[in-house]
């Protein structure tokens, strides 16, 4: 099973790594293009003085790439229209590579400046859910774009600003 699983990973990488030269597939498949009903997403910054709790402060549209205690914890909220199961995934673009991803995030690459960070699919048992993110203390600063999906499909697509402290 490990080994069905690892060399799925590094084919759907391949996948994604071939895909942004030529149109973006995330999570490894397919999206059509109407988003699912009543999904609402919120994007933002994350309260991070609840533990492994990261509960939604506020939108925002710009960011301070603060590294330091306490640093800046941002994200996205997903709320469901109902408490049944989904999937979700992301697709992060920053204005210039990254040097490091961590947790579940895989770098894709491909030819040319073009160089973006994917989340793997991940499903929600039902209700709101949380997730949540940090800046390097590398990170480029300027135009960054996050585009998000659930059950395949873009629900939200959100440019933002992230600037020095």
């Amino acid at each position: 099973m490990i080994f069905f699983r690892s060399i799925f990973s590094v084919i759907r990488v391949l996948l994604l790594g071939l895909a942004v030269g030529v149109g973006f597939v995330p999570c490894g498949r397919a999206v059509e293009v109407e988003a699912p009903a009543g999904y609402q997403i919120r994007f933002g910054t994350l309260r991070s003085d609840q533990g492994d709790e990261y509960p939604f402060d506020k939108e925002a549209a710009v960011l301070v790439r603060k590294t330091k205690e306490p640093a800046l914890v941002f994200g996205f909220e997903i709320t469901p229209p109902d408490n049944a199961a989904y999937s979700y995934c992301f697709f992060l673009k920053p204005p210039a590579p990254v040097k490091q991803v961590g947790g579940d995030l895989k770098k894709v690459e491909a030819k040319g400046p073009l160089l973006a960070v994917t989340s793997g699919e991940e499903t929600v048992p039902g209700g709101k859910f949380t997730y949540p993110l940090w800046f390097d203390a590398d990170d480029p600063l300027g135009e960054w774009q996050i585009e998000i999906f659930v059950n395949g499909k873009t629900v939200k697509t959100v440019k933002f600003k992230v600037v020095a402290e």
